[in-house]
Parts: structure tokens; C-alpha cells; sequence
């Protein structure tokens, strides 16, 4: 996983958010950039030269089957650097969007707490 967001406990955060998951054993790390969202936001191009670089590396360093571009401040940025690296990017927005729309309604309802009656 690749995200624009730095600061020394969200990696780890991320890492066992991913765990959590059903595939999350799958998950080989999470890496991040040096740039803040902010920065990443304040100057597209040199975002995607930040994000094409780490991915680069990523995949030629690895033997990763995919690599999920993560946060929503870098939504869009998978499906503009595809081919630029070698192995294949995941929209993490995309992704979260796909996984929601699948769902059964009946179920998504259940799962959210109704709102209390007003006094």
C-alpha cells in the first residue's frame, strides 16, 4: 500500500487495519511518501512524479501482485501512473466505492445503528 500521508504511527496503523481484513494476510507493507497531502494536493505534477517514483521502486523491488495507491487525497492518481510501473495499481476509493456498491442492501441497513428518537 502507498499513501501521501507521513507521520511515524499511521503505517502501523494502516498495517493492522489491513490485517483486519479477509486477504489482509496478503499484505507484504505499507510505505509511505515524504510529501504531506497538502503538498501532494498543492502541485499535481509533482505528485505524480512523488507517487510514480515510490511505485517504481515498489514493484521493481518486489514481487508484488498489485500495489494499492491509498487515501483519499491520492484518488485518481492508480489509474494515471498504471503505465508508468510494471505491476498493477489499485485505487483505494475505487476499491472502498466497488466493495460498497456490492453489497446487499438488506445488509448494509441492518449494520447501521438507526438514529435515536429525538427527546
Amino acid at each position: 500500500s502507498l499513501t501521501g500521508v507521513q507521520t511515524c504511527a499511521l503505517p502501523i496503523l494502516l498495517k493492522r487495519l489491513a490485517l483486519a481484513l479477509p486477504e489482509g494476510a496478503r499484505l507484504a507493507g505499507v510505505e509511505t511518501v515524504e510529501l504531506t497531502g497538502a503538498q501532494l494536493a498543492k502541485d499535481p505534477q509533482l505528485a505524480f512524479e512523488c507517487l510514480r517514483d515510490a511505485a517504481r521502486l515498489l514493484c521493481d523491488r518486489s514481487t508484488l501482485q498489485s500495489l494499492i495507491v491509498g487515501g483519499a487525497g491520492l484518488a485518481g492518481f492508480a489509474s494515471l501512473l498504471q503505465s508508468e510501473v510494471d505491476c498493477p495499481l489499485i485505487d483505494s476509493v475505487e476499491a472502498a466505492l466497488d466493495a460498497v456498491c456490492s453489497l446487499d442492501p438488506s445488509t448494509i441497513h441492518s449494520a447501521v445503528p438507526s438514529k435515536p428518537s429525538p427527546p
